[in-house]
């Protein structure tokens, strides 16, 4: 019936935020270890880091997109 559907609806939506969120967070992590330790001269590092800032970018879209 049309509450229970709802109510999966709400339940599905928190749960997919909870997990984005979570990704989010994951990658700030990584985000900020590798900021302490990088070598910005090193341009592998460099990449490594931009690659986790575009992931970021992508999940925050993700993110916007389901608010």
């Amino acid at each position: 019936d049309y509450v229970r559907w709802l109510e999966f609806r709400r339940v599905l939506f928190r749960s997919n935020l909870s997990a984005l969120i979570q990704d989010l967070a994951g990658i700030l992590q990584r985000l900020q270890n590798h900021l302490q330790t990088a070598n910005l001269a090193d341009v592998d590092q460099v990449d490594q880091l931009q690659l986790l800032v575009t992931e970021m970018n992508q999940l925050q879209q993700e993110t916007d997109l389901f608010i």
